[in-house]
């Protein structure tokens, strides 16, 4: 994501929808340093489908200038799963699941 970034217990990681139609306010979560350039968090449940612009903070206030574009897809709907009954004893079975 980038360079700069330490250890904080104030790290906040925001979520900003790109190109709504009317308000939406950030959405955001606790962030921790794994390694250096590399910050994981838990994303925080957002309303949306879409893109949004993912950005850093150090102290919870000051956020970075750029920050990174994701891609969030609506959760996948099980169509069909077969076969409906599986052997678990035989090692050559294999399943198909179709989502959506």
């Amino acid at each position: 994501m980038g360079c700069g970034f330490w250890p904080s217990s104030k790290m906040v990681v925001k979520f900003s929808h790109i190109g709504h139609q009317g308000f939406q306010a950030p959405r955001s979560s606790a962030g921790v340093l794994v390694e250096a350039g590399e910050i994981q968090c838990r994303p925080p449940k957002l309303a949306e489908v879409g893109e949004y612009e993912v950005t850093v903070s150090m102290n919870g206030e000051d956020f970075t200038a750029e920050g990174v574009r994701i891609t969030v897809y609506a959760d996948p709907t099980l169509l069909s799963f077969t076969p409906s009954v599986l052997d678990m004893r035989q090692a050559s079975n294999s399943v198909e699941i179709i989502l959506v």
